[in-house]
C-alpha cells in the first residue's frame, strides 16, 4: 500500500499543469506540498524502502538557494508545514504523527447547528477539499454556515398570565476524534468534468476514508413555567359499588389520578400535563466509505446511541439511532449554484430504536419502540455570493441582498414497527442572514466579492406535524433568532 501511495504523489507532483484538478484527498495542495509529504513518507531519501530509493535516484538536485528566499528547485526538500490546529482540543490532532497513512485530523471540533442533518456530515473535516460539491470550499460565502439553519431560540416572558416560554431547537456537537483523507493506496481527484476520480490504487474496493466520534447535546422544544397543558382519560366499570369519597392521587405533579365510586360502577379519570420538551445526550460514531465507481458517490453511516429527558428531568429514554446519508452528484446531499441559485438537498434515511422507563413530559408510551424513517430538507438561497463582479462591493444588493435569503423546507415521515403508530412532521423556514458582508482583501481573483461576517441569522418559521421525540402535535407559527458554527 505504502509503495502504491508514494506512486500516486509522485505522479501527482510531476505531473503537467492541468493533468488533474486539485487532488480533493490531498486537499489541492501545491507541488511543494506534494514534495513535502514525499519527504515524510520516505524520511527525505534515507528510507530503505526500495520505492523511495528508486524515486530519489531520479530526483534532480536542488538549486542553490536565493538570498532572503527558498531554493530555486521546488523538488528539492521543502519545509513542512504544520496543519493549524483545532479551536478546541481533540484527540485526533493529540494523535496526528500516530494516524493511518494520508490520514490527517480534523481541523475544526465545535459544531453549533440544528440538528444531526444540519452538520452536513461534519463536511469542514471529514470531507476532502475541495468536495464534488460547493459546500466544502474554503470560501466562507460557501460555507456549511451559509446555508445551515443553525441553533434557534425564542423567547416570551408574559407578565399579566405570570408565564415564561422559552423554545430551544438546536445541537451542539464536539468532534473529538476526526480523522479524514484516508488512503487506501490512491489519491481523490476532479476529472475535466469536475466527476470524483481516484488514481492509482484499488478503485472497485470500498475503504474507510475518514472517521470520526462527536459527542453532543441535543434540544428540540418549549420550556414552559408553568406547564399548564394537560391531557385527560377517563375509564368507567360497569361493576356495582357503593357510592364513597372521592380518591386523588398524584405523581410529582404531571398524573393526576381520581377515582370516583358511584351506585353504577366507578369512573378513572387521569389527566396528564405535558409539554415539548425534549433534551438529548450521546454520540455520534461516523464512518466516511466512498464509492466513486457507483452512482451514490459517497456514503455516511452514523450510529448515535443517546438518553433523552425533558427540561424538568422527568422522562427517563434510552436508544439508538442508525442512519446513512448517501451523496449522489447534484441531487443528494449535493448542491446546484449558478449566479441566481443555490440549491441543496440533505437526506437521511434513519431508524430509531428506544426504550421508554418514563413519558415524564412526552406523550409516548412505556417500552420499546423501532422507528423507521427518513428526514428530507430542501435548501434554496436566492443570488448566492458568486460570480457577482468585484466592483459591485459597495453595491446595496451585494451588500444586503446576495447570500443572505434563504428557504429551508423539512418533511419527515417515520413509522413505528412496535406500535404501528406514524408520525409526520414539516417545517418551512424563510431565513435572512445577518452580519456584514466584508471583503477579504487576500482573497483569490474570481472569488466572492465579499463574505458575510458570523452566522447568526433571523428566522420566519412555521411547523406542523407531530415529532418522534415528544409525539406531541404541533401547528406554530414564530420568529426566533439562529446562530451556526
Amino acid at each position: 500500500m505504502r509503495r502504491s501511495a508514494i506512486a500516486v504523489v509522485v505522479a501527482l507532483a510531476t505531473a503537467p499543469p492541468g493533468a488533474f484538478a486539485a487532488s480533493a484527498d490531498l486537499s489541492g495542495r501545491s507541488k511543494s506540498d506534494l514534495i513535502t509529504s514525499l519527504n515524510a513518507i520516505c524520511d527525505n531519501g534515507k528510507s530503505t524502502l526500495p520505492a523511495c530509493q528508486a524515486v530519489y535516484k531520479k530526483a534532480p538536485a536542488a538549486e542553490p538557494a536565493k538570498p532572503g528566499g527558498a531554493p530555486g528547485n521546488a523538488s528539492a526538500a521543502a519545509p513542512n508545514t504544520k496543519q493549524k490546529g483545532p479551536e478546541l482540543p481533540t484527540l485526533s490532532y493529540a494523535l496526528k504523527d500516530r494516524l493511518p497513512f494520508g490520514c490527517k485530523p480534523a481541523d475544526k471540533a465545535l459544531f453549533v447547528r440544528s440538528d444531526a442533518l444540519d452538520n452536513f456530515n461534519y463536511l469542514f473535516t471529514l470531507l476532502p477539499q475541495p468536495s464534488t460539491g460547493p459546500l466544502a470550499s474554503q470560501d466562507a460565502a460557501m460555507s456549511p454556515n451559509s446555508i445551515s439553519k443553525g441553533l434557534s431560540i425564542s423567547f416570551t416572558d408574559n407578565h399579566q398570565g405570570n408565564s415564561q416560554t422559552a423554545s430551544i431547537a438546536g445541537r451542539i456537537s464536539y468532534l473529538l476524534f476526526g480523522m479524514q483523507q484516508c488512503s487506501n493506496g490512491s489519491a481523490m481527484a476532479l476529472d475535466p468534468a469536475g466527476q470524483p476520480i481516484q488514481v492509482g490504487g484499488n478503485t472497485t474496493v470500498p475503504f474507510v476514508a475518514g472517521l470520526g466520534f462527536a459527542p453532543f447535546i441535543d434540544s428540540n422544544g418549549t420550556w414552559n413555567e408553568p406547564v399548564t397543558t394537560t391531557t385527560t382519560s377517563a375509564t368507567a366499570s360497569n361493576k356495582k359499588t357503593v357510592a364513597s369519597t372521592t380518591t386523588t392521587r398524584s405523581a410529582n405533579g404531571l398524573t393526576t389520578t381520581t377515582i370516583i365510586p358511584t351506585k353504577n360502577g366507578q369512573v378513572t379519570t387521569i389527566t396528564k400535563k405535558y409539554a415539548l420538551s425534549a433534551l438529548s445526550f450521546g454520540a455520534d460514531f461516523q464512518l466516511y466509505v466512498p464509492s466513486f465507481n457507483l452512482p451514490i458517490q459517497q456514503n455516511f453511516f452514523y450510529v448515535s446511541p443517546y438518553y433523552q429527558t425533558d427540561y424538568l428531568n422527568e422522562a427517563s429514554i434510552a436508544g439508538v439511532n442508525v442512519a446513512w446519508e448517501p451523496v449522489v452528484r447534484h441531487i443528494l446531499n449535493d448542491g446546484i449554484i449558478n449566479p441566481y441559485v443555490y440549491f441543496y438537498t440533505g437526506f437521511r434515511p434513519e431508524a430509531d430504536f428506544s426504550n421508554v422507563s418514563n413519558p415524564g413530559l412526552t406523550l409516548q408510551t412505556k417500552g420499546e419502540h423501532a422507528w423507521l424513517g427518513e428526514t428530507l430538507r430542501p435548501n434554496l438561497t436566492l443570488f448566492p455570493l458568486v460570480d457577482a463582479p468585484t466592483s459591485d462591493n459597495d453595491d446595496w444588493f451585494t451588500t444586503w441582498v446576495r447570500g443572505r435569503l434563504s428557504l429551508i423546507g423539512t418533511q419527515k415521515y417515520f413509522w413505528d414497527a412496535a406500535t404501528k403508530q406514524a408520525a409526520q412532521y414539516y417545517q418551512a423556514i424563510v431565513q435572512y442572514k445577518l452580519g456584514a458582508c466584508k471583503v477579504d482583501p487576500k482573497a483569490p481573483a474570481g472569488s466572492s466579492p465579499c463574505a458575510i461576517s458570523g452566522s447568526s441569522a433571523i428566522s420566519f418559521e412555521y411547523d406542523s406535524g407531530t415529532d418522534i421525540n415528544t409525539l406531541i402535535k404541533q401547528n406554530m407559527w414564530k420568529v426566533s433568532l439562529s446562530f451556526s458554527y
